[in-house]
């Protein structure tokens, strides 16, 4: 890993004189504890099942997004046109019966949408809480790292 010179942290190191091997041992313990959770959660919490399940689950929300916006801009096309002539008694009710026909048919399809993109959160909520634990793994390896380079 390449590691820039930052003056902030070799005074850090100066500070520690001494201590700055201990600081260095416990940010090594910390990288270990936080990779052993890692494994932890790969080997015990993420179900191939799960992954399987997500995958549909984007599959569906695509498809349901694919249907919802080639209907949506017609319909919110023409209802902007029907706006314009709200006066006219037959405009009128055809706007009526197109916005209830929107709600009818996109409406369910939107429901769903969001019920999918709950079950797709719950579900990589695992993934994001690997990132995280790697992006603090990588920080921890580059304060040693420039610590140890410092004086």
């Amino acid at each position: 890993m390449a590691v820039e010179f930052n003056p902030c942290l070799c005074s850090l190191a100066e500070m520690l004189g001494e201590s700055k091997t201990l600081v260095i041992n416990l940010i090594n313990s910390l990288i270990g504890l936080l990779q052993t959770f890692k494994v932890t959660i790969l080997l015990f919490s993420i179900d191939l099942e799960d992954e399987i399940r997500r995958l549909r689950y984007e599959l569906e929300l695509a498809a349901a997004q694919k249907v919802i916006d080639t209907v949506q801009a017609p319909f919110s096309m023409l209802m902007g046109y029907t706006r314009l002539l709200a006066d006219c008694d037959p405009v009128a009710t055809f706007a009526k019966t197109l916005k209830e026909t929107r709600d009818d048919v996109l409406g369910d399809l939107e429901e769903r949408v969001y019920e999918v993109e709950q079950l797709i959160a719950a579900i990589t909520s695992k993934k994001k809480k690997l990132d995280a634990i790697d992006k603090r793994i990588e920080m921890l390896e580059e304060l040693r790292d420039a610590l140890e380079i410092c004086g």
